[in-house]
């Protein structure tokens, strides 16, 4: 029985070690925690907040880190970042000074500053952080709790603008969870004054 389980313990030792690869320590200085999001082209672009409180941003292009971008703002939240369903692009939030969202997106291509856009405010009074989900292609929606009523309300890009907050109740505790079903609609969940957690679907 002991040969047996050293052997099983050993086999899954190997098979971690050819498929689990190294920690890849990045050189920035954060104070949040990054937020990670897919390209939809085989990379991933994740955001966090540097010492200045700034958005830093760095890509993985499937074989290595292609270095930290500083895209600006002056955020009192930590960021956020989404995929949109369009092949290469990503877009990421922040809560600004004035406790509105505001929001920039990568549009795909050399991982250079030109290649995101410029900072959009969202309005609103916003919670220290968002949460947003796919619709479908370049569409999403975005959740936040209010800071004045503590509702949640959603956000919804429809591929050209912003559509505008609405309130869609609830009193929560924390920050929201949205995500795509992969059906045209996005599930958004927080915790209630009850500490049960209570979901909506839409749009």
């Amino acid at each position: 029985m002991r040969r047996t389980q050293l052997k099983r313990r050993l086999s899954l030792e190997r098979l971690q070690r050819q498929h689990v690869e190294s920690f890849a320590n990045q050189t920035a200085n954060s104070t949040s925690h990054p937020s990670c999001a897919s390209d939809d082209a085989g990379r991933v672009i994740c955001a966090m907040l540097n010492t200045a409180s700034a958005i830093i941003v760095n890509r993985y292009n499937g074989t290595a880190w292609e270095g930290f971008l500083n895209i600006g703002g002056h955020n009192t939240g930590a960021p956020v970042c989404t995929d949109i369903g369009v092949s290469g692009q990503v877009s990421c939030f922040g809560r600004g000074e004035d406790t509105a969202l505001w929001g920039l997106g990568f549009h795909g291509g050399s991982w250079t500053l030109s290649q995101w856009g410029a900072w959009g405010s969202l309005g609103g009074l916003v919670g220290p952080k968002t949460s947003c989900g796919v619709i479908t292609t370049n569409q999403v929606v975005c959740g936040v709790f209010a800071i004045n009523d503590a509702a949640l309300w959603v956000d919804e890009w429809n591929g050209s603008t912003w559509l505008g907050w609405t309130r869609l109740g609830l009193t929560t505790v924390g920050n929201p969870t949205c995500v795509g079903l992969g059906n045209g609609k996005v599930l958004c969940a927080a915790v209630n004054v009850n500490n049960k957690v209570s979901s909506i679907v839409g749009p």
